[in-house]
């Protein structure tokens, strides 16, 4: 939440977010793990689901901070 409230450091996560999943959609392996995923942050596959299609790795992490508050 602390990070979330930084803009500095929210750019260098979703910068960093960005270019990881990127990168393991070109592996051809980053849907491949959505229910593991969702399993391991608490959320249903469903409810990430959405984000992973859109490719919107900046609102999955505003989802999933919201989901801490």
């Amino acid at each position: 939440k602390a990070i979330y409230n930084d803009s500095v450091k929210w750019d260098a996560v979703i910068k960093d977010t960005k270019r990881k999943m990127d990168a393991a959609e070109k592996k051809g392996v980053l849907h491949q793990y959505i229910d593991d995923f969702a399993l391991a942050i608490g959320a249903s596959p469903e409810e990430i689901r959405p984000f992973f299609l859109r490719k919107d790795w900046k609102g999955l992490l505003k989802h999933l901070v919201k989901k801490l508050k």
